[in-house]
């Protein structure tokens, strides 16, 4: 195992043990592995207080594109993946496989900090906020909020970008680039 994802799965672990409810089981998972991206819902976390992931199928999730504007969009899509014998209990896990990683972002940023535009360059990556909120903004005057447990495939290559600003508790968050 790559030892930055080594140290980033075990100082998930320490946070996990003081804060149960910090973490996702689903950052754990992609904190792990090192040859691809696998969330797996091992401890169902509502994505809203209507909606257990496990008995969704998945998760619901956000998906930056580039639209014919040549600017930034966000849409919701739901990732889906096979219940699993997991540890001998049928039906026990989700695995949902969304690309091969090229690495393991931890980003820790203070509150108010504000990006410049961006986007995600040639590639693609999967975002995870793990604490904290953060606003994108975007377009013609759009703008999109996120919080701890919201997770984004970024594919906007090529738009004008998104500037983000980090919110008033700060972020912590994963990006994983996928391999192209």
């Amino acid at each position: 195992m790559n030892h930055h994802v080594e140290e980033a799965l075990q100082s998930t672990k320490k946070t996990w043990a003081a804060k149960p409810r910090a973490l996702s089981a689903g950052a754990i998972a992609a904190a792990a592995c090192a040859m691809g991206v696998w969330m797996a819902i091992v401890t169902p976390a509502p994505v809203s207080a209507s909606q257990d992931p496990f008995d969704a199928g998945g998760f619901d999730a956000w998906r930056a594109y580039t639209g014919t504007d040549g600017e930034t969009h966000f849409e919701r899509i739901h990732l889906t993946g096979p219940a699993m014998q997991q540890f001998g209990i049928a039906d026990a896990v989700r695995h949902l496989y969304v690309g091969d990683a090229t690495s393991l972002v931890l980003i820790v940023g203070k509150p108010g900090f504000q990006s410049p535009a961006h986007n995600v360059g040639s590639g693609r990556e999967l975002g995870l906020v793990v604490r904290g909120s953060a606003t994108a903004f975007f377009g013609k005057g759009e703008s999109r909020e996120f919080h701890a447990g919201d997770l984004t495939l970024f594919e906007d290559t090529g738009s004008r970008g998104r500037s983000v600003r980090f919110g008033p508790d700060g972020y912590v968050g994963l990006t994983i680039p996928l391999a192209k």
